[in-house]
């Protein structure tokens, strides 16, 4: 017991001794906070009665929709995420990741103004949400590993890391339901597309410390 507390003690003090670890925090913590506003309170918007501001949809097609078509789109975009982080590598795509994330939160609010009534078109727009969170969520979890989790305490520092980001999404589930109470659905998504702007800036400014991890070339098709 005296070992496991010395060597958590260790593991906690040496995250934090970390180069740029503040900012590197900021940037965790701050990706996904507009994403976080649209999970809590998307699904509420779209069950909602139309009188009050929500889409009226019905258990069935709002599970067909995220649980189906957003599924898949999530997928997908996670997958061409990764490949195109392995391509560029995750400095160069970092910032273009987090644009791909937080871009499409004006599906959210295109939904909240003109409140269409065709399925399928709601469908499309929440899907291309979830696509665009699938593909910039990947930045998410490699800048974590690559930059926060290395030394010699990495996966506790990455489990430190991946507690920030919890704690972001907690933040936001606590926050969201008190904004949507005051400003109804239609000015809750504009503060959306605010809350998606800190994120992009701290991409923006996010520290590499770390080299990043390299396939090997031996690996790949040559395409010969």
């Amino acid at each position: 017991a005296g070992d496991a507390i010395r060597t958590f003690v260790q593991a906690f003090g040496s995250f934090f001794q970390k180069k740029h670890i503040v900012m590197m925090l900021l940037v965790v913590f701050f990706y996904r906070f507009g994403e976080g506003l649209i999970e809590k309170i998307g699904p509420l918007f779209m069950l909602d009665k139309r009188e009050v501001g929500g889409l009226g949809l019905d258990n069935q097609a709002l599970g067909n929709i995220n649980g189906t078509f957003g599924t898949i789109g999530f997928i997908v975009g996670a997958l061409l995420g990764g490949l195109f982080c392995a391509k560029r590598g995750l400095k160069r795509s970092f910032l273009f990741l987090a644009l791909a994330l937080n871009i499409p939160h004006v599906t959210y609010f295109y939904l909240s103004q003109a409140r269409p009534e065709d399925l399928w078109l709601i469908t499309t727009v929440v899907t291309i949400e979830k696509f665009g969170y699938g593909f910039g969520s990947v930045g998410h979890m490699l800048y974590m590993m690559q930059q926060l989790a290395p030394g010699p305490y990495k996966t506790a520092h990455y489990a430190f890391a991946t507690g920030i980001m919890g704690l972001s999404m907690m933040f936001t589930g606590m926050i969201s339901g008190p904004i949507q109470e005051a400003l109804g659905h239609a000015h809750f998504f504009k503060v959306v597309l605010v809350a998606s702007i800190p994120p992009v800036i701290f991409a923006a400014l996010a520290p590499f410390v770390n080299a990043e991890d390299k396939p090997n070339d031996a690996a790949l098709p040559t395409g010969h």
